[in-house]
């Protein structure tokens, strides 16, 4: 029974760092956003 908590423990953990990654990916893409709006002005509005 123990070893089967752990199990489970060690999956929440998994998914949870595999969910905080996604969200740091999703974050850069949108710290990102406002550079690529400006770079895509630059070029087309000079």
């Amino acid at each position: 029974m123990n070893l089967f908590y752990s199990m489970v423990h060690l999956n929440v953990l998994y998914q949870f760092d595999l969910l905080v990654n996604k969200f740091h990916i999703l974050h850069n893409v949108i710290a990102s956003f406002p550079n690529l709006v400006t770079d895509v002005m630059n070029q087309y509005f000079r």
